[in-house]
């Protein structure tokens, strides 16, 4: 608590200085609180300075976001990567980056070039975005925060060049690896239900010089009928961790598992079209060529004929199998339902897995439904705010309800509880002793 007071005060002594350059600052101090209801229990504090800074010469562009933070659920955490076991706080660059516009004539209108640490944003759904796979994220803030402030910056170079204002071309390349971070979070857990019997023996982030590949990726975009459309390719890593298993000599432990980072490519579409009264659909897809893989069934049988887990490990397989997977998220949303200011976003998710076969744990096909109601009133200085996301696969569900209370333009306060419900091993199920209430405060200047 003590580092990042000192933190804050140096970053508010040195900001001023700063303006003096022509750029603007502008900041953000948010307090995070959380208790587990079911065990009466404190589960996270986390405290956080962001101090934003963008400046604009001509056609060149600056913009950086420094934060400084201590979140107790990171605390001595030797494998998180800002922090380490002797740190209380740290401070590190989520976003900061450097971009030209060159104007050309002809049959291009201009190019935009980038450079730096980069938050991208593609695909147009609210929560369960297939395409959007450019970034990291934070998953131990996974439902508490909306998925533009669980992104980590990657250090990339971007190019769009634009034929015309609604044609352009985006390629993108990414020279880092940083997985998505979950050692810590109490809600997405390393050990999730299709791998929860497995004994994994290694740190959940391995080593990271063996992932050196560059992450690719391209963007087409162009307005038809009426709709914003963009078709992509993906080639890269996975950020969110996958497994391999083998037996071993040890009656104790017969079946170790190793963490990995898959490669995976990826060719996805995604739209958006307003349409009347406030309505607006949306929708993406993503089509995974390779790198998605699957746990067997294991029925704790000791006959491999009868267990089809133990049989891939006793054949020489690592007890998953790789499918190709369509990931598809539709809905709509609308600004003003029945009353002015209602807003309600509605949206479907399925997972659809290429020749799936009855060894294959998950099923073929997982089907989720994510809704969102909110309503600012009394001039916007209270807006209740409804969210769930249904499995219908395994009838569990996580849900949402919070109030936030703006005391003044730059003041607010938001009071929340999620509720998390389903049979052991469900898609939420396994984390049905994970609810939790949560306060938070924030102030903007």
């Amino acid at each position: 608590m003590k580092k990042l007071s000192l933190l804050i005060m140096a970053m508010a002594v040195i900001a001023p200085a700063a303006f003096a350059d022509g750029g603007s600052f502008s900041g953000t101090m948010d307090f995070f609180y959380a208790a587990d209801i079911k065990n009466d229990a404190a589960y996270r504090r986390d405290e956080r300075f962001d101090l934003n800074y963008s400046a604009a010469m001509e056609d060149t562009r600056i913009k950086a976001d420094l934060r400084a933070e201590e979140d107790t659920l990171k605390l001595n955490d030797p494998t998180s990567k800002f922090y380490s076991a002797d740190e209380n706080a740290t401070v590190y660059l989520r976003e900061g980056y450097i971009s030209q516009d060159i104007n050309f004539g002809g049959g291009i209108d201009s190019i935009n070039f980038r450079a730096g640490r980069i938050i991208y944003t593609w695909g147009n759904a609210d929560e369960l975005k297939p395409v959007d796979i450019l970034n990291p994220q934070d998953y131990t803030f996974l439902l508490f925060k909306p998925i533009e402030e669980r992104k980590l910056g990657v250090w990339s170079a971007d190019a769009t060049v634009y034929f015309t204002q609604d044609i352009f071309l985006e390629g993108v390349t990414i020279e880092e690896f940083e997985p998505d971070e979950v050692e810590n979070s109490r809600i997405f857990n390393i050990d999730s239900a299709e791998t929860a019997q497995l004994n994994v023996t290694n740190s959940i982030q391995p080593d990271m010089n063996n992932l050196a590949k560059p992450h690719y990726a391209l963007r087409a975009g162009a307005e038809l009928f009426g709709a914003d459309v963009h078709a992509i390719w993906y080639d890269g890593y996975d950020y969110e961790p996958a497994f391999m298993s083998q037996l071993t000599s040890n009656p104790l432990l017969p079946v170790a598992s190793t963490v990995y980072y898959p490669e995976i490519q990826m060719i996805g579409l995604d739209f958006q079209r307003a349409l009347f009264s406030g309505i607006s659909v949306r929708g993406e897809a993503g089509y995974f060529i390779k790198g998605k893989t699957f746990a067997l069934k294991d029925t704790n049988s000791p006959n491999p004929a009868d267990n089809p887990f133990l049989y891939s490990l006793v054949t020489g397989g690592n007890g998953f199998v790789e499918k190709h997977l369509v990931d598809v998220t539709a809905g709509f949303d609308v600004a003003n339902l029945f009353v002015e200011k209602l807003y309600m976003n509605a949206e479907y998710n399925g997972e659809i897995m290429a020749d799936h076969t009855g060894d294959i744990q998950q099923d073929e096909a997982e089907h989720t439904i994510l809704a969102t109601i909110d309503y600012p009133f009394f001039d916007d200085k209270i807006t209740p705010k409804l969210r769930c996301l249904y499995n219908i696969n395994d009838n569990a569900f996580a849900a949402g309800a919070e109030a936030a209370f703006k005391i003044s333009a730059p003041y607010s306060i938001t009071a929340g509880v999620w509720i998390i419900d389903g049979k052991k091993n469900s898609y939420y199920g396994e984390f049905s002793d994970n609810d939790l209430m949560y306060l938070e405060g924030t102030a903007t200047f």
